[in-house]
């Protein structure tokens, strides 16, 4: 338990120099521009110099090998910044260039939940043609997410199942995975390549 405690804490801690220094030719910052709303935060500028966030808040998007490693959120001092609707850390784990795991961290380290939905991470499980066939929710102490009937939007598991036309049955299970609730969506899309304007938070 304490070699898997000191080694999130030097991934962490690897993870914030790599950000800060960037040396490597395969990694590359874009760095974006917020505006402060009531709740949350809008996207002034998607891929801003550094001189153009002087006096502002944004985020820090860290791609490694053209992947999404880390998005940190900074205030006008350039301190890790937390607020009521967003976490300062929010870091990508990936596993043979698929992403397995979102997990939420603030400016000390500390797992923190959603402030909104109440997870700490979201894990991916795939069918064999790579698309997403289930989500789990687990809080900030590695456990399921406890799902209450008609009050939660994000259950612990969500399954797809896939249709026509880019549609999917989705599933919203409650924690013995006995289906709650059926709908129809898009089917889901993630997209953590690089890109070099970022036009919508995570």
């Amino acid at each position: 338990m304490k070699a898997n405690k000191l080694f999130k804490t030097i991934l962490f801690l690897f993870i914030i120099f790599f950000e800060q220094n960037a040396f490597s030719q395969d990694s590359t910052i874009v760095l974006v521009k917020l505006k402060k709303t009531n709740s949350a935060f809008e996207v002034v500028n998607g891929n801003a110099l550094d001189t153009a966030i002087k006096n502002s808040y944004f985020q820090k998007y860290l791609f490694v090998d053209s992947l999404l490693q880390s998005v940190s959120v900074y205030d006008m001092d350039k301190k890790l910044y937390d607020g009521i609707y967003n976490n300062a850390l929010t870091l990508f784990e990936y596993k043979k260039d698929t992403l397995k795991f979102i997990k939420l961290y603030d400016k000390n380290n500390r797992r923190v939940a959603e402030g909104f939905m109440g997870y700490w991470s979201i894990e991916f499980s795939y069918d064999n043609k790579r698309r997403i066939i289930m989500e789990t929710y687990k809080d900030t102490a590695n456990n399921l997410v406890k799902y209450y009937p008609n009050f939660d939007f994000k259950p612990p598991y969500i399954k797809y199942k896939y249709l026509a036309k880019n549609k999917c049955m989705r599933e919203l299970c409650d924690n013995t995975k006995t289906v709650q609730f059926i709908d129809t969506c898009d089917c889901p899309k993630l997209s953590y390549k690089l890109k070099k304007t970022i036009t919508l938070i995570p």
